[in-house]
């Protein structure tokens, strides 16, 4: 859940600045982009459609990597579109589909762990990740490494959780 959480949250920021370059109208779009993204983890949360549930968290969790590596590869186009509609849409879908699968994440970790202090690690977990993710893509990835490499960062993120998730036995 921390990687996870931690790599959402550097893609929000991400995607600010894409926003900001895109649009130009910063105040009344970032609060479209917050409640993308937050109506995303809530509905991850809340459903639990068919097609996820017979997926594994692992392969959750490549789905995010896939989809950080192909928004590192696609967000040049969104920059390049005329006009403002169609960029701030494509940015919205952006932010809805990761935080839609991270909510879901957090879900299934949550309801399927046997202790009691699993949900409040799980919480916790969430927490620490997106603090330390905001705060590592604003204040020294993506000034020190620009926005391509900084998305793919977050995939690396997520391949780092695959890894302790398979260490740990976690699935």
């Amino acid at each position: 859940m921390y990687f996870s959480a931690s790599a959402l949250a550097g893609f929000e920021i991400i995607i600010l600045l894409i926003l900001q370059l895109a649009a130009g109208n910063m105040y009344q779009l970032t609060g479209l982009v917050l409640a993308a993204l937050m109506s995303g983890l809530a509905f991850g949360a809340g459903t639990n459609p068919y097609f996820l549930k017979k997926l594994s968290l692992k392969l959750k969790s490549v789905f995010l990597l896939v989809f950080y590596l192909l928004a590192a590869a696609t967000f040049g186009y969104i920059l390049q579109l005329r006009g403002t509609f169609l960029p701030v849409i494509l940015i919205l879908i952006l932010v809805f589909l990761p935080s839609y699968l991270t909510g879901h994440i957090f879900n299934e970790l949550t309801m399927h762990q046997r202790s009691v202090l699993a949900s409040g690690s799980t919480y916790s977990a969430d927490l620490i990740g997106s603090a330390s993710g905001f705060v590592l893509m604003s204040v020294i990835i993506v000034p020190a490494f620009g926005i391509t490499i900084s998305i793919i960062s977050l995939a690396i993120l997520i391949f780092t959780g695959i890894i302790f998730g398979t260490a740990s036995g976690s699935e």
